[in-house]
């Protein structure tokens, strides 16, 4: 009877060290204030699809985003109401990408979609698709209601390319999409 007791509480306990394990796991790979991915959990997730491209020659494309004058929102309406900001936006990019796309959080407004099997084509399309969706919001908050745009930088994973080129291939697409007036998709 005793060994039986000892048995299950056992089991009970490595049941309850396994939920923790998990929920560890997901407060590490995951944005506190959006629930999306962090930084890090998608730059493994960028290494893990070029492994992936060096296997099968599948393309993958990468989505750059990042907030129009996000300054002005914070500055304006305080850093709580730009949260609801960055949570609304995380709402709209989880809601239009795909099921298999992984988005993240990687910096104070910017944000990335990793698009696994897309062509730098169908990706633009994507963005386009985005940032339509993203301008079309309103957030309200307190009494005020704040619309935002986006800009978008895109590329497609390319031969012997690491983690660290596709990324500055899309920051540099980012970067002109800002300086070409913003709430535009540019291409690498």
């Amino acid at each position: 009877f005793q060994v039986s007791q000892t048995k299950a509480h056992l089991e009970n306990l490595n049941r309850r060290l396994l939920n923790a394990q998990k929920k560890l796991r997901k407060q590490a790979d995951t944005d506190s204030l959006t629930g999306l991915f962090n930084r890090r959990s998608f730059f493994r997730s960028i290494q893990q699809e070029i492994s992936r491209f060096g296997r099968n020659k599948r393309p993958f494309s990468l989505l750059l985003i990042d907030i129009d004058h996000f300054k002005r929102v914070n500055d304006s309406y305080g850093h709580s109401v730009g949260d609801v900001v960055l949570q609304n936006l995380a709402k709209v990019l989880h809601k239009t990408a795909r099921e298999q796309d992984i988005v993240a959080r990687t910096g104070g407004e910017e944000f990335c979609i990793l698009l696994p099997e897309e062509n730098q084509e169908k990706a633009k399309v994507m963005a386009e698709r985005i940032r339509q969706q993203a301008s079309e919001e309103e957030v309200e908050a307190k009494g005020a209601e704040i619309r935002i745009t986006i800009s978008i930088g895109v590329a497609e994973i390319q031969p012997l390319e690491d983690v660290d080129h596709i990324y500055n291939r899309a920051d540099m697409a980012l970067f002109r999409a800002k300086s070409g007036g913003r709430n535009r998709v540019e291409v690498d």
